[in-house]
């Protein structure tokens, strides 16, 4: 929850307001339908949240596929291959420049 939790609320956040800015329309169809899709977000969210990692703390291993749990078993945990390639590149220059790429998203946004 400390990191996938937080992305999922923040993005369902995000959904929600952009949504209910279909009030501001001042439509009432369209107010009504943001609303609706508003609540099936956050809905959405606290299930997210809440019942997926409950479940799968409850069912454990049963998620994984028999032959990724015969695997797991046999080799153990393995750490994930390094991404390579250009979005690698793109990550590595973002993370260097995070100023320089801030500015110019930010010129971007506003043009």
């Amino acid at each position: 929850m400390n990191t996938a939790g937080r992305a999922v609320v923040f993005a369902g956040i995000t959904v929600c307001v952009a949504l209910l800015g279909l009030l501001t329309l001042g439509i009432s169809f369209l107010g009504g339908v943001g609303i609706a899709a508003a609540i099936i977000v956050a809905i959405s969210v606290i299930a997210a949240s809440t019942l997926l990692p409950a479940l799968l703390g409850v069912y454990k291993m049963k998620v994984l596929s028999r032959k990724a749990r015969k695997k797991l078993k046999n080799l153990g945990p393995t750490k994930e291959s390094q991404i390579t390639g250009i979005w690698q590149s793109n990550a590595n220059f973002v993370q260097k420049n995070s100023r320089i790429v801030a500015a110019v998203a930010i010129i971007v946004m506003a043009v």
